[in-house]
């Protein structure tokens, strides 16, 4: 099992004696609201934000007593969300701009860092980044920016490089706290020494489980092809790269037909295959959007197009397989009526 940045955090907290954290209200009142969600949040995604924010020098611990209620526990770590009353901490997560007494954080980022195995690398190339049309750069940016909060549920920062950024990729970064590997040109240090897997989805070659527990490094083309289609992007940037790692495609049931192409759709599939347990094609399901999930009942419809009754049968279990909703099957058989389905 792959170890995640909160394992290692923990761990080096208890290897500093560390045993419990009081989180500050103000700290506390951020998490909750980046989370926006009803349902209670959890110890590990408290300390998931805590960690990040660490990283990147938003949070900081301290060495002080603070009263703080018991609000969730972790592997060894009480976790209590400071207060008037309650029991005395010796130790809290502050945010960045609140006094510290005892500030020890830095001393646990070396720790952290040098523990911490950096595996797997998401790296995004914008190599080709000038082909885009001006639409699709700002899709591509909103893309980069949503995989990158993504990652974060997952991992941290330490774990994101992106090859040859445009000035609109670095103007991106400049607008908020990162701790993101640049490069210009290609580590091939890094490349050479572990196992790399280009994701394309016009590649030949099918994306496995496998492929994905093992890989260390996946590079994503920063290509959106919303306007103008480009089968040959990712293979011309692997040659212009002079790579020499074979390109995998992502498939639902060997074909590519409502496979998400969002560059964060990909990299969400990716890590819950690897963090969550799941099948490949349980997360890519998982991923579709609405249209993705009709594209592929009509896809898979047309390809039997038998009389009415059966086919209303064949749709409502694809349907059923995708989790997608009764209200659209009218729209799901008007789409297979279109496409000259003599059965609907």
């Amino acid at each position: 099992m792959t170890s995640t940045p909160i394992d290692i955090a923990v761990h080096i907290l208890r290897s500093l004696e560390v045993y419990e954290l009081s989180i500050t209200p103000l700290l506390y009142k951020r998490i909750v609201h980046k989370k926006k969600s009803s349902r209670e949040i959890t110890s590990q995604e408290i300390l998931n934000e805590i960690v990040n924010g660490i990283i990147i020098d938003k949070v900081k611990l301290c060495r002080d007593n603070v009263m703080g209620k018991l609000i969730g526990f972790y592997k060894g770590l009480w976790l209590a969300k400071a207060s008037r009353k309650g029991t005395i901490f010796n130790y809290s997560a502050k945010d960045s701009r609140e006094y510290c007494q005892d500030d020890f954080t830095k001393h646990f980022i070396a720790k952290f860092v040098n523990h911490y195995p950096r595996k797997p690398i998401i790296m995004f190339d914008a190599l080709l980044w000038e082909l885009h049309h001006d639409k699709e750069k700002k899709k591509a940016l909103t893309q980069l920016l949503l995989s990158i909060n993504t990652i974060r549920q997952y991992l941290t920062d330490l774990n994101i490089a992106v090859l040859s950024p445009s000035h609109e990729v670095i103007a991106l970064f400049k607008s908020f706290r990162n701790a993101i590997a640049l490069y210009n040109q290609l580590p091939h240090d890094l490349i050479r020494n572990h196992k790399v897997v280009i994701l394309d989805p016009y590649a030949h070659e099918k994306l496995t489980e496998s492929d994905i527990m093992s890989g260390e490094v996946f590079i994503i083309g920063l290509l959106v092809d919303d306007m103008f289609p480009r089968p040959f992007a990712t293979y011309a940037m692997n040659i212009l790269r002079g790579l020499d790692v074979e390109r995998k495609s992502i498939l639902y049931k060997d074909s590519v037909i409502g496979v998400p192409k969002e560059i964060n759709k990909i990299v969400e599939i990716v890590l819950s295959v690897r963090f969550n347990g799941k099948s490949l094609n349980d997360a890519i399901r998982d991923a579709m959007g609405i249209d993705n999930k009709i594209y592929r009942i009509v896809y898979e419809a047309l390809k039997i197009c038998k009389t009415r009754e059966e086919l209303n049968k064949i749709v409502k279990k694809l349907m059923e397989e995708l989790h997608l909703d009764e209200k659209y099957y009218k729209k799901v058989l008007a789409r297979i009526r279109n496409s000259s389905c003599r059965g609907a």
